[in-house]
Parts: C-alpha cells; sequence; structure tokens
C-alpha cells in the first residue's frame, strides 16, 4: 500500500512538471534585471534596479512579440526600458510593482489589445512616476492594490470617467482634494483639457485675434492658441471666443468632435456619419448637427434617459470627464 502510495505521488508529480508553464525563452534587460517568457505566453521582469532603454523592435523578446499575452514586472525593477514592449500588441494585461519609478518613452508603444493595467500601489503613487511619451494604454483600466481615493467627492456615476481623466493627465482636482463634478465648465476650460489630452504640444507666442483676447486667463492662453491653430477652436459671428461662457452641450460635442479629427482618417470618420434621432434634434443648430450625429453614433456623447439631448444645457465637470473619457477610447478603437 505504502509503495502504492508513493508511486502515484510520484506519477502526480511528473504530470505537474510535464503541464507546467515553460521558459521558451529569457535573458537579461538590465545590469541586475532578467527577464523569462513561458510557453502560455507569460513576459516576467525580475531583479533589482533599472531596464535597458531600447530602440523600437529591439528589445530581446521582441521576435516574440506575437506571443506575449501577459507582462508582470517584479518588486525591485525601478523602472522599465524605453521602448521595451513598443509592438508587444497582443498584451492583455500588464502587473507593476510599487518600487516603479519611471516608464520610458514608447515602452508600451502600439500595445492596443491592453485592457487592464495592475498596480500595487495607489492612484497617487502612478501619478507620481515619471511616464515618458508615447505609451499607448488608451483605455486600459488601472486596477490599484491600494483604494485610497485622489478626489473626495467623487462618488457618483462619474467616478471611473473621473479616474481615467486624472490618470491621463486630462483633469486635475483642487488643493482641498476635491474634484467639484458638480460645477460647471467654461469654454476656456474644456479646450485646457482637450489640450491635455493632446500631450500639451509648445504653441508660438502670437496673439489671439478674438476681440475679447483679453478675457483669455493666461492660465488657458496657450490652450486656446493650439485649439485655434488646430481648427478646434472657432469664435462667434462677433469675433469673441467667450472663453469665461459655460459651454453648452452641442459645443463640447463640436469641439470634441473635431479633436477626434485630427487622430482618424476621413474615411473612418465618413462610415460613422447618420443623423441621430434625440427627440429634440430640432432645436440643435445646424452647425453642430454632424459633430452631435458622429458624437452620438460612437458613444462618446449620450442623451437623456426620455430619449432627448438638450443642446443648449450646460456641462459640468462630471459629463466633461466622462465625454473625454469616452473620447480617448474611441481613440484607441478608431486607430487600430
Amino acid at each position: 500500500m505504502k509503495n502504492r502510495l508513493i508511486g502515484a505521488i510520484c506519477a502526480a508529480v511528473m504530470l505537474l512538471a510535464l503541464f507546467a508553464p515553460m521558459a521558451m525563452a529569457d535573458g537579461v534587460c538590465g545590469e541586475s534585471v532578467s527577464w523569462t517568457l513561458t510557453d502560455a505566453g507569460v513576459l516576467t521582469v525580475f531583479g533589482t534596479g533599472e531596464m535597458t532603454n531600447f530602440a523600437a523592435g529591439e528589445a530581446p523578446w521582441y521576435a516574440e512579440r506575437g506571443a506575449v499575452r501577459k507582462l508582470v514586472v517584479e518588486n525591485g525593477v525601478t523602472s522599465v526600458g524605453s521602448g521595451a514592449f513598443s509592438g508587444c500588441g497582443l498584451i492583455e494585461t500588464v502587473t507593476l510593482p510599487l518600487t516603479l519609478g519611471r516608464i520610458g518613452d514608447g515602452a508600451f508603444d502600439d500595445v492596443y489589445a491592453l485592457k487592464n493595467i495592475y498596480y500595487a500601489g495607489s492612484i497617487a503613487q502612478w501619478k507620481a512616476i515619471d511616464i515618458g511619451l508615447d505609451n499607448s494604454f488608451g483605455s486600459a483600466k488601472l486596477v490599484c492594490a491600494d483604494k485610497t481615493e485622489p478626489f473626495s467627492d467623487i462618488s457618483g456615476w462619474y467616478h471611473d470617467y473621473i479616474i481615467t481623466c486624472y490618470m491621463a493627465d486630462i483633469v486635475n482636482g483642487r488643493p482641498d482634494g476635491t474634484f467639484c463634478p458638480e460645477q460647471n465648465v467654461t469654454r476656456a476650460q474644456f479646450v485646457m483639457m482637450l489640450y491635455n489630452m493632446g500631450g500639451r504640444p509648445e504653441i508660438a507666442d502670437t496673439s489671439l485675434g478674438f476681440a475679447d483676447a483679453n478675457a483669455v486667463s493666461a492660465v488657458y492662453a496657450a490652450a486656446v492658441k493650439w485649439g485655434v491653430k488646430a481648427g478646434i477652436v472657432t469664435g462667434f459671428t462677433d469675433n469673441t471666443f467667450r472663453p469665461n461662457a459655460e459651454i453648452s452641450r452641442a459645443q463640447m460635442a463640436t469641439f470634441a468632435y473635431r479633436f477626434l479629427k485630427l487622430g482618424v482618417s476621413a474615411d473612418v470618420l465618413g462610415e460613422l456619419s447618420g443623423r441621430n434621432d434625440f427627440r429634440d434634434y430640432g432645436s440643435i443648430a445646424e452647425c453642430y448637427r454632424e459633430s452631435v450625429d458622429v458624437m452620438a453614433n460612437i458613444g462618446v456623447i449620450q442623451g437623456y434617459p426620455n430619449g432627448s439631448f438638450v443642446p443648449n444645457a450646460t456641462a459640468t465637470r462630471g459629463q466633461s470627464a466622462a465625454v473625454l473619457s469616452r473620447l480617448l477610447a474611441a481613440l484607441t478603437e478608431l486607430r487600430t
């Protein structure tokens, strides 16, 4: 009986070994950092200190990029090297450690299948990480082990949208730790949010041509100049911009649509057109209809439960975060 039991245990151990994930490739990617890729598609980076920076396509696992489905960076690693996972488009989940302090330029460029980022710290700690340019986190969901909220007043329906925009540096809160989601948004403030989404590009120090240019605060001047140059912002028939006027839902849809046009081809946009069926469609000014149609058709803007859009109603910070979060997701989807 004893021999039979020992034999069964040995057989079980052999079966576990047979079906355990096997390393299909491994190597080093830093002075004290190594990596391994299993046949189950799990790429693990481990060790201490910084990863090597790579030019796009030169990471040691790049040849096996089509096999990588999951990335785990273990505690002790302090940076993700530039270009490290560029082109690893099939990665769906990424796990990152509390020790991480930097993500290099293009480390996650063109990682279009990414759905979830699991981070060992809090949202505030994530925000403190130095994240370089050209990292395609898109609409991936950030899941933090530490659930401490960054704002004290965002328990409503807009919570996840605000967090997404906050993580993408599109919106910020107040010094007292609040976000004020029910506060209305001005035209200049919404342009600033789009400017943040666009990466805050440098703008030549030129004067604004609006009759009320002096009313544009220095805080928003670069954003408004960018908006004009990019074709996102236009004035009214009296050549005013009215930066401090509360933005209407139709205007918000129009600014968002013009931003979308910067990153999506005309052919794709043409497929998204088509009149919407809001019950108050007739009250939408002709100049806003194309924008409202496309934004509604792709789910960036939504109507009210009674089927109306209410184009002239104002928009709150929470509603703006919802629109921008959906716009971010739409850009990610339509570009792939």
